[in-house]
């Protein structure tokens, strides 16, 4: 097992030092109290953005333990240029998962000096310091509810439309630069638009959540309104016309959720025109229509689809007015140049009507738009209801009505499905089930769609086979769409309406086949993903490479992840659709089981009737034959006075006695009748109170079923939250650790070509020196050899007697 990195581990053991950070948080501090070296203040900084990019909790606690920590980090925003610089990438990674340091930076100032340094270095056309500051800021607003009312008490969203003009021509591909500097301002936007995801741990009541929504409804109003007014609507409608795909994605989320539940903001969505290709003014709704129906990346489509779906929820007015619009002509002519149509009719009937392979797709997205338009909303499913639209049958041209067209290629798809296998079967089943979930938001509480629909006689014998190949291993998507189709014309028409229908439901499939069917279908990942109102798996989208210079934006991303969303398929399913599917399953389940249940009392009552007036009869006859009896025995009492009896008198008697006992025999008979029925009765009451008993344990089990899904989709929706947030820290960590990189790449650099530089004349250097030291080695050793010598002469000298001292003196004079 491999340990801790060097680096980590050196930054644990710093880091737990007492006074350590304390002692670097002094020296940043300027003259009287700290150092005026602006050198020692420099690599400080770097020294705290080293330690905390390896060890970030135990700085952050560090920071926050020191007194006034924060607060000097802040106060060095206002610095000098490269110092402010460096306090940014300090405080960018101590804002990362803090959210103490987040409130305690808000507070102290954060978005004002972030928003002046921004304005300073030029908006979206300046550096990477822009970059940082916006960086900076997103990680004070994400996830920080606190903080984003701050930043919206302070007034500052009026300054983020500012944030996303740029000189340039956004038509031609921009510098990466740019584009990373309105991709981060597209954060910030989306930050302050998008519900914050729920503060605590554990999934909460569904109560409880529903009280949270309403709490932050108010303020999401608050900002969209605000937002209009400083005209951030026109800025992202303009980001529609950039080059890069990922801006203009990241643009429609926006728009996605500055229309999302507010009525003005749709209404003014609806009246705005961006030009088109020519120059020329067009509906703005058209052109996210066109987007949505033939743009060429994942991502792009799928945003559109958002902004169409948060256009048409809760907005009647506007649902009609598209489908106003499909009604209109082709403009012919000089007069009806100017007419403009906020949906573009051509578009959508040929997109919706294409049967040919390549274009399938379309088709299929032409179906979910429409049923965007056609959710609740009566209005315009009856307009559309007696619509049509050309087709060609057998190479001449016929009108025919626009929803049998819809029913009749839904019955082809069907049949061809099944001899249909690999990968030509994908983008053929994906529009099938658009088609399916077109008409089953068309026919769910309309009936006069259903009969429509039911007027083909090949629809039904579709869906029954659909529904039973699930058995045989086919899609189970298919197979559950089949059967919630037919629940929904099930559950629109009226009880003499149902007899075929009932019929097909109950003997060719079976009621517990077709709510399994349904059940198959929604534990699939597709159902869920769309329960959530997530259309892709997202992906963190990684920080540019600041340091290349190369044109576009879609560079910025990595290759396998846009190569994945060019060939991916988007999910059939969307919140809308589920939620619509649910609601159908739970009424059919309610009529099929309260059916049954009333069968059940209809097949049992004329029996319960019979046998109650057999009981009748028997009690009468019962009656009858005791008064007949009472009679027989008065008559069969002797008579009185001569004790002598006559002996046709006496053969009478015997007579009536014999029909004395006849008559107590079928009385006996009659009694034993009367209770083998009493007890028949009492059987059928009681099989009575059980089926009543069973049905309402039913409903009870139907509403408990619906409290758990609930449950469940509250659950999910916690999950998916917690998911973004994961999502959102795996983005930061990559985007720091590609920074690191860079830095150290740069660092590597410097350090060789320094070397290079100063290797020549340090190898000179060093030879001369050692030519030195050889010789004054040498020096060293003949010196040493004289002194041998002259020690040795005087000692030969003061053996003989001979004073050295005058001659040591002479010397030395000399």
């Amino acid at each position: 097992m491999q340990g801790p990195q060097p680096a980590a581990l050196n930054a644990e053991l710093f880091s737990r030092g007492k006074d350590n950070i304390g002692v670097l948080l002094s020296l940043l501090d300027d003259e009287p109290a700290g150092v005026s070296d602006f050198y020692v203040r420099y690599h400080t900084i770097q020294l705290l953005t080293a330690l905390a990019a390896v060890s970030s909790y135990r700085i952050q606690e560090a920071i926050l333990a020191a007194p006034m920590g924060v607060i000097r980090l802040m106060d060095m925003m206002t610095d000098m240029e490269a110092l402010r610089n460096e306090v940014l990438l300090l405080l960018i990674g101590l804002t990362h998962s803090n959210q103490s340091i987040q409130q305690i930076a808000a507070f102290e100032g954060a978005f004002e000096r972030l928003l002046s340094i921004i304005r300073d270095e030029g908006g979206a056309d300046g550096g990477i310091v822009v970059q940082d500051c916006l960086e900076m800021m997103n990680n004070l607003l994400r996830g920080n509810s606190k903080n984003q009312c701050l930043f919206r008490e302070m007034g500052h969203l009026s300054s983020l439309p500012g944030l996303l003009q740029t000189q340039a021509n956004i038509q031609k591909p921009l510098p990466r630069q740019k584009c990373a500097n309105l991709l981060a301002a597209l954060d910030s936007l989306y930050l302050l638009l998008a519900a914050p995801p729920l503060q605590s741990g554990t999934p909460p009541e569904p109560s409880n959540k529903t009280q949270q929504q309403q709490q932050q409804q108010p303020d999401k109003v608050g900002t969209q309104t605000s937002l209009l007014k400083a005209g951030c609507l026109e800025a992202l409608l303009r980001l529609l016309a950039a080059s890069s795909v990922i801006i203009r994605s990241q643009a429609l989320k926006c728009i996605w959720q500055l229309v999302e539940g507010n009525h003005a903001c749709q209404q003014h969505l609806l009246e705005a025109a961006v030009p088109n290709p020519q120059g020329l003014p067009a509906p703005a709704l058209q052109a996210v229509l066109h987007i949505a129906l033939q743009g060429g990346d994942m991502r792009e489509r799928v945003s559109a689809l958002k902004v169409l779906l948060a256009f048409c929820t809760a907005n009647s007015e506007g649902q009609q007015a598209l489908v106003s619009g499909m009604h209109l002509p082709k403009p012919q002519g000089p007069r009806s140049a100017g007419t403009q149509s906020p949906c573009d009719d051509s578009e959508v009937r040929q997109c919706l009507m294409d049967s040919s392979r390549e274009g399938l797709q379309v088709s299929g997205r032409a179906a979910r738009v429409l049923s965007y338009l056609l959710a609740d909303n009566q209005q315009c499913k009856q307009a559309l209801l007696g619509q049509e639209t050309p087709q060609h049958v057998d190479g001449t041209l016929s009108q025919a009505g626009l929803l049998p067209s819809i029913a009749e290629r839904v019955c082809a798809m069907c049949s061809d499905a099944a001899g249909v296998s690999g990968g030509d079967a994908e983008p053929q089943t994906q529009a099938l089930h658009l088609y399916m979930l077109l008409l089953i938001t068309w026919l769910a509480g309309y009936p006069p769609a259903a009969r429509g629909c039911l007027a083909l006689q090949s629809l039904l014998p579709a869906l029954v086979s659909c529904v039973e190949a699930r058995e045989n291993g086919a899609d189970s998507i298919t197979s559950g769409l089949a059967a919630t189709l037919m629940c929904a014309c099930l559950t629109s028409l009226a009880q003499g309406e149902q007899v075929d229908l009932l019929r097909a439901i109950k003997h060719q499939v079976g009621v517990s086949d077709t709510f399994a069917a349904m059940q198959s279908m929604q534990q699939t990942p597709e159902f869920a993903a769309g329960l959530l109102g997530l259309q892709v798996s997202r992906q963190p989208r990684p920080a540019p490479s600041t340091d290349l210079q190369a044109d576009g934006a879609d560079d910025i991303e990595p290759q396998h992840m846009h190569n994945q969303d060019q060939a991916g398929l988007e999910n059939p399913f969307d919140m809308q659709s589920t939620q619509l599917v649910l609601a159908v399953q739970q009424e059919a389940h309610q009529q099929l089981l309260g059916r049954q249940a009333t069968d059940s009392m209809n097949a049992s009552a004329p029996q319960a009737l019979d046998t109650s007036i057999k009981l009748q009869q028997a009690e009468s006859q019962i009656q009858h034959l005791q008064r007949q009896l009472q009679q027989l025995s008065t008559a069969n009492v002797p008579g009185h006075g001569n004790g002598t009896v006559p002996h046709a008198q006496q053969a009478s008697l015997a007579q009536q006695a014999d029909q004395l006992a006849a008559t107590q025999q079928a009385c006996e008979q009659a009694q034993a009748n009367s209770a083998d029925l009493q007890n028949t009765v009492e059987l059928l009451t009681t099989e009575n109170s059980e089926l009543q008993s069973a049905l309402a344990g039913a409903r009870q089990a139907g509403q408990d079923a619906l409290s758990s899904a609930q449950r469940l989709e509250t659950e999910l929706s916690d999950l998916a939250s917690a998911y973004n947030n994961v999502e959102v820290q795996s983005y930061q960590l990559e985007a720091q650790i590609k920074r690191l990189q860079n830095q150290a790449g740069e660092s590597a650099a410097s350090v060789g070509k320094a070397a290079t530089e100063v290797g020549s004349p340090t190898l000179g250097e060093s030879s001369s020196t050692d030519a030195e030291d050889t010789a004054m080695d040498d020096l060293l050793t003949c010196l040493g050899i004289e002194e041998a010598k002259v020690q040795l002469f005087q000692a030969k000298l003061e053996e003989l007697g001979v004073d050295i001292q005058p001659l040591l003196d002479s010397i030395d004079n000399g």
